[in-house]
């Protein structure tokens, strides 16, 4: 797996408005900060996941997708893929795909 070989792996997504599962996301704005403010990654998804090599660590990551951002910490372990799925409540007319 592509994933297994990258610490970090982020995952955009929207719910349905009569779904239970959610539409992926694209064009999601990224920003990581590390534990001293320092930003080590700003970029906008090609698709619903961004891939990212950062060293161990606590971070901070903000995506921004139609104006509404989500901030969670994430911990960086130095084995292994630190997973976050961002969701978005109904803004599946802008899903791609």
């Amino acid at each position: 797996r592509t994933a297994s070989r990258w610490p970090v792996m982020l995952e955009f997504a929207a719910r349905e408005r009569k779904a239970q599962e959610g539409a992926f996301l694209a064009n999601v704005s990224v920003q990581i900060v590390d534990a001293q403010r320092h930003t080590v990654l700003d970029t906008v998804s090609d698709g619903p996941f961004v891939l990212a090599r950062l060293q161990p660590g606590r971070y901070e990551v903000k995506a921004t997708f139609d104006g509404q951002t989500i901030a969670r910490p994430l911990d960086v372990a130095r084995q292994g893929t630190a997973r976050e799925v961002f969701l978005w409540p109904h803004a599946a007319e802008h899903a791609a795909g």
